[in-house]
């Protein structure tokens, strides 16, 4: 009887070592499930943000792109500015110059034609008394011919 109980006892502690057995299996095999699930997870994780990141790093690529040519147009900006401010201010320099040219000749035929008009005065007078002359003596000798 001591056997049997012995014997009882002992297929007790055989079931519930091996019904421990299957919960520790049970909690092991839950257990690297749910490593696994987390694993994988954090693989899809890692490979969203590596996604992500690459997008972060196209998009700042691309902003650096188009800043740097927006940068490029504005100097093609101001320099296209500043040349037609010197083709402005070179056209601006020219014309004065050529205002001045134009009143320094205006000057120069103005006392060119007072000293013309001075010189060309007295052959004018002598030219006006010799004419008022040969005219008084056409004059005088038309009258002789028709008194005649």
């Amino acid at each position: 009887q001591q056997i049997a109980e012995i014997l009882a006892g002992s297929e007790e502690e055989n079931a519930e070592i091996l019904e421990r057995k299957a919960i520790i299996e049970q909690r092991k095999e839950d257990k690297e499930k749910t490593d696994q699930e987390l694993r994988e997870r954090e693989k899809q994780r890692l490979q969203q943000e590596t996604v992500r990141r690459e997008q972060e790093q196209k998009e700042i690529a691309r902003r650096k792109a188009e800043e740097a040519e927006l940068e490029r147009q504005r100097e093609e900006e101001a320099k296209r500015k500043a040349e037609h401010a010197r083709l402005v201010e070179q056209a601006r320099i020219e014309r004065e110059q050529l205002e001045q040219r134009a009143k320094t000749l205006d000057r120069k035929l103005d006392h060119a034609d007072r000293a013309k008009r001075r010189l060309e005065t007295p052959k004018l007078m002598e030219d006006a008394a010799r004419q008022q002359k040969d005219d008084a003596e056409f004059f005088e000798k038309q009258y002789q011919d028709l008194v005649d």
